[in-house]
């Protein structure tokens, strides 16, 4: 369970962080609006949650028990590992002096 739980923040780090999903975060805001749709695509918490539904619904299906709760633990792991990612880039941010793809220029 928890490796999939391990999974479901993995889904979450890439919608909220990565590149390839910019179109999918500008979509979010467009359908959902600035106020809502802006904060959801910065929440590992509300992410993780859906990313829960989703891994959940493909894992434990039949499984009414852990498909119910599998979702608030996938929240609860991305919410404590995305709260260790932001603190990380933070870090860093402030001991490389900025953006690393600016360190070259």
């Amino acid at each position: 369970m928890i490796e999939l739980a391990l999974v479901a923040f993995g889904m979450t780090a890439i919608f909220i962080e990565g590149k390839p999903t910019i179109p999918l975060r500008k979509l979010a805001v467009k359908l959902m609006g600035e106020r809502i749709g802006g904060y959801f695509i910065k929440c590992y918490q509300c992410v993780g949650f859906w990313a829960g539904v989703l891994v959940g619904a493909i894992a434990y299906w039949g499984s009414w028990k852990q498909l119910a709760l599998f979702p608030f633990l996938a929240s609860g792991i991305s919410w404590a590992l995305g709260s260790w990612v932001r603190s990380q880039v933070s870090i860093s941010f402030f001991t490389t002096g900025g953006d690393e793809g600016e360190k070259g220029s």
